[in-house]
């Protein structure tokens, strides 16, 4: 769904930035200090959110 409303390079730098998101929480402290309503669908949000003020930025570094 991202990859249809934002474009498939969007996707792959989104992706980059969840799979950092989820390191940085796995490295954390995994599923015993996260949050329950941070699951791997709501750190795909805010990648997404993120991504989105800074994608003419992010697109220049390509």
């Amino acid at each position: 769904m991202i990859g249809i409303a934002l474009g498939w390079q969007a996707t792959l730098t989104i992706g980059v930035i969840w799979i950092g998101i989820a390191a940085i929480m796995r490295s954390a402290g995994g599923r015993t200090l996260r949050p329950r309503w941070l699951a791997p669908t709501m750190l795909l949000l805010i990648a997404a959110m993120l991504h989105h003020p800074a994608w003419k930025w992010l697109a220049n570094l390509w």
